[in-house]
C-alpha cells in the first residue's frame, strides 16, 4: 500500500521529484514519508500550524492588551468568549497582519488566567514559497543521506578527480540551518 500524503504535507510528491529530477516510482514511498515527517517537524519547531484550518476554544489569558493566536495569520474570528460570555464582534479588532486581536476600547481583555476562549480560522491558504522550498531542500538532503540517494549518486558515477570517493559536505547540520531560517521568519515569538 502506497504511503499517502499527510493533511499537513507542505509540498507534493511531484514537486519533490521534480526538484530531485527523479522520474521513476521506486522511491515514492520513501519520499512521501519524508515529506510528511519534515512537514510535521517544521510545524513542531515553529510552534504553529502552516496550512489554514479552524481552531476552536484556544485558551488565552485575560488582563492583556492583545490576544496573540497560535496559528497565524488569522483570517476569520468566529468567537471570543470570556467567562462564558461571548464578545460582540464590534468590541474587538484584528490587526491588518492577522497577528493580534485588541479591544477597540484600547483597554485590556477582561478575565484572568486561561479565561478567554478563542475560535478562529488561522494559517496560510497556500503554503508560502520559502516554506515549500525549505521542505524540498530538507527532503532532498534526507534522500541523499539515505541509501536511496547514495544509489542515485553512485549511478551518476561521481568520483573524485584522480580516483577515490567523493565526500559530500551535506548533512544534518544543513537541515538545521534550513529550519533555523524558517524559525527566524515564521516561529512563534
Amino acid at each position: 500500500m502506497a504511503v499517502e500524503a499527510a493533511d499537513n504535507a507542505m509540498v507534493s510528491l511531484t514537486e519533490v521529484k521534480e526538484w530531485l529530477n527523479l522520474t521513476g516510482t521506486n522511491d515514492d514511498d520513501f519520499l512521501q514519508r519524508q515529506i510528511n515527517d519534515w512537514s510535521d517537524t517544521i510545524e513542531t519547531r515553529l510552534g504553529r500550524i502552516i496550512k489554514s484550518d479552524d481552531y476552536e476554544d484556544e485558551i488565552h489569558d485575560g488582563g492583556k492588551l492583545a490576544i496573540l493566536p497560535k496559528n497565524l495569520p488569522v483570517t476569520a474570528i468566529d468567537s471570543i468568549t470570556i467567562d462564558d460570555s461571548e464578545l460582540d464582534s464590534d468590541e474587538y479588532e484584528l490587526d491588518k497582519e492577522g497577528c493580534k486581536i485588541r479591544m477597540k476600547s484600547g483597554l485590556p481583555f477582561e478575565g484572568g488566567t486561561g479565561e478567554i476562549l478563542l475560535s478562529y480560522t488561522g494559517g496560510f491558504a497556500s503554503v508560502p514559497g520559502d516554506i515549500k522550498r525549505a521542505v524540498r531542500q530538507l527532503v532532498a538532503l534526507e534522500y541523499y543521506l539515505s541509501g536511496h540517494g547514495r544509489k542515485a549518486l553512485a549511478k551518476r558515477g561521481e568520483s573524485a578527480p584522480g580516483g577515490g570517493n567523493v565526500t559530500y559536505e551535506r548533512g544534518p547540520a544543513d537541515q538545521e540551518r534550513v529550519i533555523d531560517g524558517l524559525i527566524r521568519r515564521y516561529g512563534r515569538r
